[in-house]
């Protein structure tokens, strides 16, 4: 898979050739987003804010990560969750809190009737930058199926992400 690089208020990242990027409108310097959308649905965030602010509500950057878990399993429709991996990781110049969480989530349907379980997988690495005095969060969110490119294009987009040149 070939990739591009995509830059933005100081941040910068690689995304896979054939995917869409939308950047929020809202997004400044201080705070904001952008999703890489696949042809498949499949979608890879970068999200960043206010360290000060992260700092006030979150003694650590693992209480940052435990907050974000905590609404996954709470999300409307999810009946299941398992925590596959949560480990420390050095990307680029930070190092950052890597999770993997597999989830069951019910779709469709009305009313009780024909939803079915689809199951979904969710990849994120929150990283703290005092440099900036941002944080930032990269995740995905995709279908868990036999070839995914979702997965590899998130590795790719956490490696190489830099928010200070």
């Amino acid at each position: 898979m070939d990739y591009y690089r995509f830059a933005a208020y100081g941040i910068s990242s690689v995304y896979p050739d054939g995917w869409r990027i939308e950047l929020n409108p809202k997004s400044a310097p201080a705070q904001g987003d952008v999703v890489f959308h696949s042809e498949t649905r499949d979608k890879v965030y970068i999200s960043w804010g206010s360290l000060s602010q992260a700092k006030d509500r979150f003694d650590t950057l693992d209480a940052h990560v435990e907050k974000s878990l905590q609404k996954l399993k709470g999300m409307n429709g999810v009946k299941s969750f398992e925590l596959k991996e949560k480990e420390e990781r050095a990307y680029g110049e930070h190092t950052g809190i890597l999770s993997k969480v597999d989830l069951q989530v019910v779709q469709g349907g009305f009313g009780g009737f024909g939803q079915r379980p689809v199951a979904q997988r969710v990849i994120s690495y929150h990283f703290w930058c005092e440099h900036t005095s941002r944080f930032f969060v990269v995740y995905a969110l995709y279908a868990v199926r036999e070839e995914n490119m979702a997965e590899e294009a998130f590795y790719r987009i956490a490696e190489s992400i830099s928010c200070h040149n």
